[in-house]
């Protein structure tokens, strides 16, 4: 979450920035979409490519976590 405060969007940043197995970040991404921290949102429709957005949800989180 808070890569995406700090403005990535794209999976492929993500991925780079943490060194993290794509498989790995795809499960946790849509895990994050479900529970309604991230929103989805398609920016290519050939090929289908996402972008994922902060919600006002994970915004306020994010606020009580960084106040620990």
């Amino acid at each position: 979450m808070r890569t995406g405060l700090m403005g990535i969007r794209r999976l492929c940043d993500f991925a780079e920035l943490h060194d993290m197995p794509w498989a790995t970040l795809t499960a946790r991404s849509a895990r994050l979409v479900r529970e309604g921290l991230l929103r989805r949102v398609r920016y290519e429709e050939r090929p289908e490519r996402f972008e994922y957005w902060q919600t006002e949800q994970s915004t306020a989180l994010y606020g009580v976590l960084a106040a620990r």
